[in-house]
Order: C-alpha cells, then sequence, then structure tokens
C-alpha cells in the first residue's frame, strides 16, 4: 500500500506539472512574460518565455502543504516526526516567499534589499524551526551563522548560476538524486518523496529547457529550486542525517564558480550586484561551446561530488573534510586550465 501511494502521489505531481508547464508555454505569449535574450546575464538568442519555475514548483508548494498537515500521517503511513509539522510549515513558507520575490523580480526587476531581505527571512524561519535539533546536534553559534550565511550566499549563487540552457536545473536534478539516496537510505520516506518529486518536477521542466530553450525557469524558478535544496540541506544537517561536507561535495562546482568570479569582481573593483558574463560556464559558451556541453560538463561533476560524498558518508570527519578539500583542489586546477583556454581563444 505504501508503495502504491507513493507511486500515485508521484504520478499526480508529474501529470500536475507536464499540464501547469504546457499551459504556461501556451499563454506566457499572451501574459508578455518574456526574458531579454540581450540581457547582461544570460547567453540565449530570441525572446523566450520566462517566470516557469512557478509552473513547475507549485505542485511541490502544494505537497509540502499536504505533509504540514499532521492527518496526512495517517493515510499514508509516512513517518512524519522529523520533519515536524512546524518545519513543513517553514519549508513551504521559504518556498512562497520565493516564488513571490523571484515572480516580482522577473516582471519588474526587484530591488537587491528587497531580495535580501526575504531571503534573510525565510532562511532565519526555517533555521529557528530547527532549533530543537541544532541543540540536539550540539552545533556552536558560530556554525549556525555559517549555515545562515552559506544559504544566504546559495541562494544567491544559484540564481547566478542560470545563464544558460539546463545549467541549474541540470545541476539540481542530479544533486536532488543524491538527497532523495540517502534520505531513503536512512529511512526518511518523507524527505526522500520531497527531494524525489522535487526531482521529478526539474527532471520534467528540463523537456522544455534543454538543449533548446522553450521555456526559462526565470528567478521565479531559480529561487524555489535553490531554497528546495537548501532546506533540504538544512534539515538533513540539523538532524544528523549527513554533514556539512556532503552538501559542500555536491555543490562544489557552482560554489567555486560563483565564489572565485565574485572575489574576482571584487578585488577589480566592479559592482557585485551587476550583472555579468565573466563566470567560467559563461565564457566557455561565449568562446564556442555549446549549452548543452558546458551544463553537462558541470552536472557531471556535481554527479561526482555526489558519488564522493556517498563514499565518504561513514568515514571520520577528518578523513571526509581530507577528501573534500583535495576533490575542490583538483577542481580548482581543472577550473584554472579551463579559465586560460577562454582567454587564450577569441570569443565566438
Amino acid at each position: 500500500m505504501k508503495a502504491l501511494a507513493v507511486t500515485t502521489l508521484l504520478g499526480c505531481i508529474g501529470w500536475l506539472v507536464i499540464i501547469s508547464l504546457w499551459l504556461y508555454e501556451r499563454f506566457a505569449r499572451q501574459w508578455q512574460l518574456m526574458a531579454v535574450a540581450d540581457s547582461e546575464r544570460h547567453l540565449h538568442q530570441g525572446r523566450i518565455p520566462t517566470g516557469a519555475g512557478l509552473a513547475f514548483l507549485w505542485p511541490i508548494l502544494l505537497t509540502l502543504l499536504v505533509f504540514s498537515w499532521p492527518g496526512f500521517q495517517r493515510c499514508v503511513a509516512f513517518s512524519l516526526e522529523i520533519p515536524t509539522a512546524a518545519i513543513w510549515r517553514a519549508m513551504a513558507l521559504g518556498l512562497l516567499i520565493m516564488l513571490a520575490i523571484g515572480h516580482i523580480d522577473d516582471r519588474r526587476h526587484a530591488p537587491v534589499t528587497w531580495r535580501l531581505l526575504a531571503q534573510a527571512l525565510a532562511v532565519f524561519i526555517l533555521m529557528t524551526v530547527l532549533w530543537p535539533l541544532w541543540q540536539g546536534a550540539h552545533l556552536s553559534w558560530g556554525w549556525l551563522v555559517i549555515f545562515f550565511i552559506g544559504a544566504l550566499w546559495w541562494l544567491n549563487l544559484f540564481n547566478f548560476m542560470d545563464g544558460i540552457n539546463g545549467m541549474a536545473v541540470l545541476h539540481a536534478s542530479v544533486a536532488l538524486f543524491f538527497y532523495a539516496l540517502i534520505f531513503f537510505r536512512e529511512h526518511d520516506p518523507a524527505l526522500a518523496f520531497v527531494a524525489a518529486s522535487t526531482l521529478l518536477a526539474s527532471m520534467l521542466f528540463l523537456f522544455w529547457n534543454f538543449p533548446q530553450a522553450l521555456l526559462f525557469m526565470g528567478d521565479t524558478g531559480s529561487l524555489g529550486l535553490a531554497w528546495l535544496i537548501a532546506a533540504m540541506a538544512l534539515v538533513g544537517v540539523a538532524s544528523g542525517i549527513f554533514g556539512a561536507t556532503f552538501v559542500i561535495f555536491l555543490h562544489a562546482a557552482f560554489i567555486l564558480d560563483a565564489s572565485i568570479t565574485l572575489f574576482s569582481r571584487w578585488r577589480a573593483g566592479k559592482p557585485l550586484t551587476q550583472a555579468h558574463r565573466e563566470h567560467l560556464y559563461q565564457r566557455l559558451v561565449a568562446t564556442g561551446r555549446s549549452h548543452a556541453r558546458v551544463s553537462l560538463l558541470y552536472a557531471l561533476v556535481t554527479a561526482v561530488g555526489g558519488l564522493l560524498a556517498m563514499l565518504s558518508l561513514s568515514w571520520p570527519a577528518n578523513a571526509r573534510w581530507g577528501l573534500l578539500l583535495s576533490w575542490l583542489a583538483c577542481l580548482g586546477l581543472v577550473g584554472i586550465f579551463l579559465n586560460q583556454t577562454t582567454k587564450n581563444k577569441p570569443a565566438a
């Protein structure tokens, strides 16, 4: 019965996503929900409807709201003790905030201050609700501050990395596969289901976004997806399912690209909030690589990071951190090599 319930629910979510994306593609041009192709950040051709993140993430929001209903536990035999109903509500509220601020930004460009305040509010609420788990994990205030700042940086860097067809969604899909796998392995079927349903929604959106884009998910989608990943990471770390190294392994490619680029712009005295095309992935495309090739390269790096994260899960902490630092060093060397190739090759 449990397997049948899970399959049925996933099927319902899948069909809701497909129908929503089909309707969005059909009516978005009439609603003038168009992306500007020659923007400072994106590398696309033509005018394509944006903001489609709302179409494939609203079923996930509905799932979180259903899971927050205590009576749901009696319906499908899920163990909802961790996360509690309050945690599900905080995750749902955060997703709603991200979808709202992202939609505003897609339509009329929300001020950076508004975005940061909305993101900080969502992260603060979830981390406050997670307080009993943080206490049980015996984490210092220093770690909590790091997690708070890290979550805020993740929400923004994921948005920065959403600049070519399939890049952000492929990364999210690979990462969500590993989140679903570890939640299932650690006997938390509710979290595994949310990860799997978000993975399903992301993969279905790829049919509209990769290799050729018919729709863009916009800031609505990038902020929403980033929030769901951040929330799963925070809940997983707080409940002791995995540590910070697991999260960094999974997202190393995005973290390094965005962080090094931001640091380079800061050193050069350039505005940090100004859109640009200086990320490594953008320069790879600008010098002749296809969107598909670059996006798949980053997804492959994410998959290898996920395998290393799973492999080292039971290792002592010192060994995990050692492997992680070695992995980051390898990626850094590859990044330096690719950076040189883009400098030596003229833009296509």
